[in-house]
């Protein structure tokens, strides 16, 4: 399983932050003038979409973990990395093998 990229990650953002607002309160300035990296709507809905997508890899991966509880500290590692890899940061694991393989 590949881990998708921060550019999938951004388009799929710009996406859906154009679904939701296409067009601005004020006068109907195209959205496309209005979204990115310094728009806190365009920050929040990415933030959404990186919650969503890791929570997608980490539950194919480990499909039988439920909700993490705070002495999960192993799972809870494994969900911040993959994280952080779909945000761009660096990785402690490689999460390309197919989920559930032992050799992970």
């Amino acid at each position: 399983m590949t881990l998708p990229t921060p550019e999938q990650l951004d388009a799929e953002t710009d996406r859906q932050y154009l679904l939701h607002n296409s067009a601005s309160a004020s006068g109907g300035e195209p959205a496309e003038r209005l979204r990115g990296h310094d728009d806190a709507g365009w920050r929040e809905l990415r933030e959404h979409v990186l919650s969503d997508w890791t929570a997608a890899v980490f539950n194919a991966f480990f499909p039988t973990a439920g909700d993490l509880a705070a002495d999960d500290t192993v799972l809870i590692d494994y969900w911040n990395d993959i994280r952080q890899q779909i945000a761009g940061g660096p990785g402690r694991w490689s999460w390309d093998a197919p989920p559930n393989d032992p050799a992970l």
